[in-house]
């Protein structure tokens, strides 16, 4: 019998945070107020911060009532910037909580490893993995729009590395790379390890 209404401000103040730090990072690598690496490392560090925004969005708790149309807004903004689709995600998301740990139907069920080496491989394929679960269980026949979600997927990283491809053909300048997708894939091998694999699977 319980409604939430309102917006959750805590989670706004921590994407307003996350976003910036990103921004800041960008900018001090890019005009080499501080080295490439660091500006690739904090900009992954940040681009995982803001991707507990996805997941309070992808559960409608950011925003309730006329205003919950913030959760898809924030959602789809951070997914764009730490290269994770919103939508792709967050409906395997849902059909993670409806299947966990079943070891075909949970599509995080992929991070379910022991050997450390075998543990660190699945979080870095985890893309084409979520691809992968798409075509081979049909998803998008048990999810709302999922034609769309599974589409979506390639959006941000279409999106990423076009824009840094033609920033490169412009100027010459690479640098974009490691600081939007090549960051964003640290953020996803994060997400991987921190997010699915050490909640439920560390033994």
């Amino acid at each position: 019998s319980y409604v939430k209404t309102g917006i959750d401000w805590t989670t706004i103040a921590w994407t307003a945070g996350g976003l910036s730090a990103i921004a800041l990072s960008t900018w001090a690598a890019w005009t080499g107020l501080w080295p490439l690496w660091a500006g690739f490392l904090a900009n992954g560090y940040f681009m995982f911060f803001i991707f507990g925004t996805m997941h309070e969005a992808s559960h409608g708790n950011i925003a309730h009532g006329r205003l919950s149309w913030l959760n898809g807004f924030l959602g789809w903004l951070c997914g764009f910037v730490n290269v994770i689709s919103y939508r792709g995600w967050g409906d395997l998301h849902a059909v993670h909580h409806s299947q966990v740990n079943d070891p075909v139907l949970d599509p995080d069920g992929w991070m379910n490893g022991r050997n450390p080496l075998n543990v660190v491989f699945r979080c870095a394929t985890i893309p084409p993995h979520y691809v992968h679960y798409y075509i081979s269980t049909k998803a998008w026949n048990r999810i709302k729009d999922g034609r769309f979600c599974f589409v979506s997927l390639f959006f941000p990283w279409i999106l990423s590395l076009g824009t840094s491809a033609w920033v490169y053909a412009e100027t010459g300048d690479w640098r974009l790379f490691v600081l939007w997708p090549l960051a964003g894939y640290l953020c996803i091998f994060l997400t991987g390890m921190l997010f699915v694999w050490f909640p439920h699977y560390p033994k």
